[in-house]
């Protein structure tokens, strides 16, 4: 093991885990206010990993909300709030909180100067980095005031915000708050310790009542948040929708299994031909709804409490006998 993935561990196993209970989302979200509230607590980045590492990023949306409409409430200038969970890349992050900081007109046309240059060199979208004259200006642009970053970060790894150009100094009112988990994506415990790298605290939720505690509010909350997402067609589109698409991806591979296909290249295919998205617009809100859903890591839900409607399995590309599940071939979106 290399020296800094040793150091990472080393901070990883130390890092203070903090437990908030709470039954709702609304509850949730005044629990982390209060824990930002608490002076004695010299915190500068937190991450936070919801319920079992699900609804963080419901609740820390609703936080943004609540403290934009008071900021002073912390003792702050500005809330800035960026939603990266649908990764892109790190300079798509400096983008998106230059905007937040509404940095000047010129500094903001460097990113176009930037991405026309590399658009022409070839370089993917995912490898193009911060702009460092870029980073400059927003240093400077923040390092006299107080602020909260609420990141949702989508990479996969622990970002330092310092590289986009966000002076992170808990002392001097300059905090970020972040989390990883989002678009039913929960992470496992273990990769969360790691994921949460340097923050200085994690912060995880655990239910009022765990004997009386229904999930499902989670499941909604989460689906509101992709029917909601700008990306999505609509009409056409619900929560409801939202959660028939999940869990019916969740029933194939977890109760079918594979039986060679790729399901998570055709799941959109599957979505339309099984009548779960049924509108003129289908096969548009299914490919958004694939590229705005993350269904391929640590997934907590269980999915025999959730029912995914039996005429959606019926009418799918499935058929049984007796015990035996075999597939049918997808049909083909038209063109």
């Amino acid at each position: 093991m290399r020296r800094g993935q040793e150091e990472a561990v080393a901070v990883a196993n130390r890092q203070q885990w903090t437990e908030i209970k709470a039954g709702n989302i609304d509850e949730a979200a005044e629990r982390i206010i209060d824990f930002l509230e608490d002076t004695s607590k010299e915190t500068t980045v937190i991450y936070f990993n919801g319920w079992y590492g699900v609804g963080a990023s419901a609740i820390l949306k609703l936080v943004a909300k609540r403290l934009r409409s008071s900021p002073e409430k912390l003792g702050l200038d500005k809330i800035i709030h960026v939603d990266c969970s649908l990764w892109q890349s790190k300079r798509a992050l400096q983008k998106a909180i230059a905007q937040e900081v509404e940095l000047h007109s010129s500094v903001m046309a460097m990113f176009d100067q930037r991405d026309e240059e590399d658009d022409f060199e070839g370089l993917e979208q995912g490898a193009r980095d911060v702009i460092p004259e870029v980073r400059t200006q927003m240093l400077e642009h923040l390092w006299t005031r107080r602020f909260l970053v609420i990141f949702h970060n989508g990479s996969g790894s622990y970002i330092d915000l310092w590289e986009c150009g966000v002076p992170v100094i808990g002392l001097s009112g300059k905090r970020v708050l972040w989390t990883s988990q989002g678009r039913f994506c929960s992470t496992a415990v273990g990769d969360a310790r790691s994921i949460a790298g340097l923050s200085d605290v994690a912060i995880y939720v655990l239910p009022t009542d765990r004997v009386g505690f229904d999930s499902e509010f989670l499941l909604h909350e989460e689906a509101k948040e992709v029917a909601r997402y700008p990306g999505v067609p609509k009409p056409g589109i619900s929560p409801e929708i939202v959660k028939e698409c999940v869990m019916y991806y969740r029933v194939l591979r977890e109760r079918v299994g594979s039986h060679g296909i790729d399901w998570g290249t055709y799941k959109a295919n599957y979505w339309v031909c099984s009548g779960i998205v049924r509108s003129a617009a289908a096969w548009e809100i299914a490919q958004a709804l694939d590229t705005n859903l993350r269904l391929d890591g640590y997934y907590r839900w269980n999915v025999s409490a959730l029912q995914v409607p039996s005429d959606s399995l019926e009418a799918s590309f499935f058929y049984t006998t007796g015990s035996r599940i075999s597939p049918k071939k997808p049909k083909i979106p038209p063109t």
